[in-house]
């Protein structure tokens, strides 16, 4: 068990939940960024509107969403650290 007596996480579980954040955010970012690429081939193509358009809208909201996520826990687990930390230090 890597929880210490007060319930909080380790440092080797902190990396991991950060690592997996950031992967999370850098594949639907790949997704997104892969989508705008055939848009751009695609840009003359008549399909483009039917097809890739709302793949496009959808992508970058998901990406949106995705980052708003990543970013929410991020705080939220830095502030309960910070908060942690200052305890520990009383």
């Amino acid at each position: 068990n890597n929880q210490n007596e007060n319930g909080s996480i380790d440092e080797s579980q902190s990396r991991s939940l950060v690592f997996a954040l950031v992967s999370f955010g850098f594949v639907y970012s790949c997704r997104a960024f892969v989508t705008i690429c055939f848009v751009a081939a695609q840009r003359r193509h008549l399909m483009v509107w039917a097809i890739f358009a709302p793949k496009f809208v959808f992508d970058g909201l998901h990406m949106i969403a995705i980052d708003v996520f990543v970013l929410s826990v991020s705080i939220l687990f830095s502030h309960s650290r910070q908060k942690l930390e200052e305890d520990k230090s009383h």
